[in-house]
């Protein structure tokens, strides 16, 4: 078992960041050298995954602006989405929070030992042995990863056993776009590996403290703007 004194909790957000830059990383995720300042758009999307999971969980009618029009009413581009989902038989699960440590059991999201990974999935709905799992985005999907979905899915499966195939979705809710996946628990000693093999080099890095500067299109918005790669204004 690794020793928690060399390594940190994961997620999907960490390893990609790690994988696109690791100093950033260091500078970001270890030294916490830059506060996060949550943008007008992440807060929006704060905004509509709460409003959807009170409408799931306690039947309250959406709040949120229409983004046709801007006023607060139905905002129906989102009902059509979320009141499909609400329809659907079986028991509902929301924003629910996932750990599991390095020999891939469950632990606690927060104070668990050896946490290895953990991620938090917006909505399962489970019908016997099978599950529908959705994340809802705001952003464009030109960026999607259903990467995300996979490691939601292995987290899943540790955390519902009884659950042996998920069939899980990006919803772009104001593209009108879903983009679909699915997993079975026979394949995921599959997906611990890929997991595990995209983590031990942030386990390297930390045990070393070696995070090299990795230069690409993303250079211009890093924070890092004394590293040489540093291409922003």
């Amino acid at each position: 078992m690794l020793d928690d004194k060399v390594t940190m909790p994961l997620s999907h957000s960490a390893i990609k960041s790690f994988e696109q830059c690791p100093q950033r990383f260091y500078q970001e995720k270890v030294l916490k050298k830059f506060p996060y300042v949550q943008t007008p758009q992440a807060e929006r999307g704060d905004i509509i995954h709460k409003e959807f999971e009170f409408y799931i969980t306690e039947g309250r009618p959406l709040t949120l602006p229409d983004p046709t029009n801007d006023k607060l009413g139905l905002a129906k581009p989102y009902e059509k989405w979320i009141s499909a989902i609400a329809s659907r038989p079986g028991d509902k699960f929301a924003e629910v929070k996932m750990a599991i440590d390095w020999e891939g059991k469950k632990v606690g999201y927060f104070k668990g030992k050896n946490i290895w990974i953990r991620g938090q999935f917006d909505l399962m709905v489970q019908i016997g042995d099978k599950a529908l799992m959705f994340d809802y985005k705001t952003g464009k999907s030109k960026y999607a990863d259903t990467g995300q979905l996979e490691l939601m899915a292995l987290l899943a499966f540790i955390h519902y056993p009884t659950v042996n195939e998920i069939h899980s979705a990006l919803i772009f809710v104001e593209e009108d776009k879903v983009i679909k996946s699915s997993y079975s628990r026979d394949k995921m000693a599959e997906y611990k590996e890929k997991w595990l093999t995209r983590s031990i080099p942030i386990v390297q890095a930390l045990t070393t403290r070696k995070f090299p500067m990795k230069q690409s299109g993303l250079c211009a918005f890093c924070p890092c703007i004394d590293c040489p790669y540093y291409t922003g204004d």
